[in-house]
């Protein structure tokens, strides 16, 4: 379930758990705005929940009455998806009142695979989200699909995010590669332009960049005053482990890239003054596994050079 939690006086205390997210793995927060108020939304992408099957993307509804936030409706299943809709990123954009919504799915030998799909909230078409006895209900609805093998970590960012850029920008993470590599997780980053008042509103027939990556798995675009538009990649792995133990395939360098003259261009790599280290108590068969011949001792303890299997990066 995705956990709510509110300040109150010194701490924070627990307000509710989701229903029907048994896999939750991504949150996207929105409001509405009515002539009589303001609704306020909860998206949910749920992954990786077998054998509950609980995945995909729930929406909820805060209830005022009730002080929590109620099922509204499930986000169905695209009818072309080759395999289950396993959501494990979510970004979501307001353009001028209405929300769009970008879900990055999974493909793995769970069964989840299916590319990663772009809704919009859609207020003329109604749908029963719990069978044909529920109250019909408002909602997403499905307007492009992104061709990703794994979209690891999505961000859809407004106009004017990219210089020289006029529409908003789509990035996708995608994490793995075709089939048939051997480095199964040579993936890229997709920078696409998107237009809302187009039908297909991701334009990744015509990408404004494709950046190789070795293992992209977060994204995160910030500005640096007297400096520029920055893209910060994390790469964590380039291919499943060999074996229980194997650490080699996380030993990836992630980077930093700068705005420049229409695209990203390489910066710096990030994490080289850092080392990591494995964890406490572990035996002498796994401490060895993890160096993989690459430790070195500083200050009485073995570490390997620079960060290993980042997954998550925040400017």
């Amino acid at each position: 379930a995705a956990t709510i939690y509110r300040w109150k006086a010194s701490a924070f205390e627990l307000v509710q758990a989701t229903e029907g997210d048994a896999g939750a793995s991504s949150l996207a927060y929105f409001q509405i705005t009515r002539d009589d108020g303001v609704e306020h939304y909860l998206a949910v992408g749920n992954s990786h929940s077998q054998p509950t099957g609980a995945n995909g993307i729930n929406v909820h509804r805060w209830d005022p009455a009730l002080a929590r936030f109620s099922p509204h409706h499930t986000v169905p299943p695209h009818a072309h998806s080759p395999g289950m809709e396993c959501t494990v990123a979510l970004s979501l954009l307001d353009v001028r009142g209405a929300p769009f919504l970008v879900a990055g799915n999974a493909r793995d030998a769970s069964g989840c695979d299916a590319p990663s799909y772009v809704y919009a909230w859609d207020d003329a078409h109604v749908r029963a989200p719990g069978g044909a006895g529920a109250p019909r209900a408002k909602g997403f609805e499905v307007v492009d699909q992104i061709d990703t093998y794994y979209g690891a970590d999505v961000m859809l960012l407004p106009a004017g995010t990219l210089p020289s850029i006029a529409t908003p920008v789509l990035l996708i993470a995608d994490w793995r590669g075709p089939p048939g590599q051997v480095q199964e997780n040579l993936g890229q980053v997709m920078i696409l332009g998107f237009d809302p008042k187009a039908t297909r509103p991701a334009n990744s027939d015509s990408p404004i960049q494709l950046i190789p990556s070795f293992g992209a798995y977060s994204l995160d675009v910030f500005t640096i005053p007297g400096v520029g538009t920055m893209l910060a990649i994390a790469n964590r792995q380039v291919t499943r482990p060999f074996s229980d133990g194997d650490y080699s395939v996380y030993d990836q360098e992630s980077f930093l890239y700068k705005w420049t003259d229409g695209n990203f261009g390489r910066f710096q790599t990030l994490g080289g003054n850092f080392r990591s280290v494995y964890h406490r108590g572990v035996s002498a068969t796994q401490a060895t596994a993890f160096c993989s011949g690459k430790c070195a001792t500083l200050a009485s303890i073995q570490s390997v050079a620079a960060l290993r299997g980042a997954s998550a990066v925040k400017g």
